[in-house]
């Protein structure tokens, strides 16, 4: 069964019942009160009569004259007298009435009993009362009226529990559609979210099925986001893995034909030393482009102690490595160094700075500079690799930091680079808590800031 069917008669089977209910325990209790009251009259009648009779016995008139006398002024009113000698009666007012029930006879000294019964469709209260000559007096009245208030009250109780029942009905039909609407809409979207549709959004407000709507859009939104970033990791790791395969068959390719001409062809020994060379340096860009993978890996399960490390002597390391390669491009590296110690793991540190500045190195033309600077501002280290490149678009400052992404790709390939880099300087620096930033302007060059948290 529907829940809005479930909250219609919800609503309105106890609502009735209770109208119901309520109604009848007021119409019995007013009828009741009115026979109560009506009780009262009688006997208050009924005790006229008795002082009547006392008073005329008193002057020696005969009882059963006179009740016949006073029998007859009250027949007009609908109001009948008998008068019973044990359970006999002697006299009575009407021969239409008859009193069934003799246990009414059976009344105490001063004191009166009650009865009422229907005869006829006729509804009569009969009063009896015990006379000093041991004789009984009984009283009844014609109390249709009360009965007929009471069944007019009856049919105006049915009447309003109709009307009552319509009302009720509109009232609990328009309550079941209020509150099932947001959840219907609620059920609706859930529909469409199980079908991969996140761009849903229910009313709110600060009810407490406003709030269950503002939290479903919050969980569409969460899930809608987790799933972009799901996408995202997918397509991150095809273009990885794509890039990867691209990366690795130029050399291997190379690898295979110069050992196959190194087995078939008929060379001399400087065409062997040749082709050894083009193979060792293939095999040392698979490895080199091994070691960095291996790093961008490491990350997410690195477990390493910084310690403060000399800048100097890293920086003396370095420049040490990086001679000769500098000195074959005739390109300059000048050191400003500000820092005396950073807290880091100084491998890694080496590694870091040395990626960028061999990215400096590859982008820069000859008799150009490249400049590191190392400082602290602001409670925070940084260092800074400045080159004289032809710069980053704005659009690709935001990829560089890609695995095997290159900005041109002719250079990166001549000088055997993966792309892979940037995306180490990017691990290093998420590993200490640090980040890289890049500032570059097309023709005039670019800045790598290695920014340091403040240990």
């Amino acid at each position: 069964m529907k829940l809005s069917v479930k909250i219609f008669f919800g609503i309105c089977i106890p609502s009735i019942i209770a109208i119901l209910i309520v109604s009848m325990i007021l119409i019995n209790k007013n009828n009741e009160t009115v026979l109560e009251t009506e009780t009262q009259r009688s006997i208050l009648d009924l005790q006229s009569i008795e002082d009547e009779i006392v008073d005329a016995t008193s002057k020696n008139v005969a009882i059963e004259d006179f009740i016949q006398i006073i029998a007859n002024y009250y027949k007009e009113k609908n109001i009948y007298l008998f008068y019973y000698e044990n359970t006999e009666v002697i006299y009575k007012t009407t021969d239409a009435l008859i009193l069934n029930n003799k246990e009414i006879l059976n009344v105490e000294d001063n004191k009166y009993k009650t009865l009422i019964e229907n005869k006829n469709n006729n509804y009569y209260i009969f009063i009896s009362a015990k006379l000093d000559n041991g004789n009984v007096l009984v009283y009844a009245k014609n109390v249709n009226s009360i009965y007929e208030i009471r069944a007019s009250l009856m049919r105006m109780c049915i009447y309003s529990i109709i009307i009552a029942m319509i009302v009720i009905a509109i009232i609990a039909f328009i309550v079941s559609k209020t509150i099932t609407k947001p959840i219907v809409e609620m059920q609706k979207e859930m529909v469409k979210l199980s079908k991969g549709n996140y761009d849903i959004y229910l009313k709110e407000n600060n009810s407490e099925l406003g709030k269950l709507s503002k939290n479903f859009n919050k969980m569409s939104k969460e899930i809608k986001n987790r799933n972009d970033e799901l996408l995202d990791v997918i397509n991150s790791k095809q273009i990885f893995i794509d890039n990867l395969a691209h990366e690795m068959n130029t050399p291997l390719t190379s690898i295979l034909g110069y050992s196959e001409l190194l087995e078939k062809a008929n060379l001399n020994e400087e065409q062997k030393s040749k082709y050894l060379k083009y193979i060792q340096q293939e095999t040392k860009r698979i490895l080199d482009m091994y070691k960095k993978l291996l790093m961008l890996s490491y990350k997410k399960n690195a477990d390493f102690e910084k310690s403060k490390i000399d800048m100097e002597k890293v920086f003396d390391e370095i420049k040490d490595t990086l001679k000769n390669r500098l000195s074959q491009n005739n390109i300059e590296l000048i050191l400003n160094n500000q820092l005396k110690t950073l807290l880091a793991d100084e491998t890694l540190i080496i590694m870091c700075l040395s990626n960028l500045i061999k990215n400096a190195i590859n982008v820069s033309n000859p008799e150009s500079k490249i400049i590191v600077n190392a400082f602290k501002m602001n409670n925070k280290k940084y260092i800074q690799v400045v080159d004289q490149g032809p710069g980053i678009s704005e659009e690709n400052i935001k990829k560089v930091l890609e695995p095997f992404y290159r900005v041109d790709k002719v250079r990166s390939r001549k000088n055997g680079g993966a792309g892979l880099g940037l995306s180490i300087c990017k691990s290093i620096m998420e590993m200490h808590g640090g980040e890289i930033k890049i500032e570059s302007d097309l023709g005039k060059g670019s800045i790598f800031i290695l920014e340091f948290p403040n240990n």
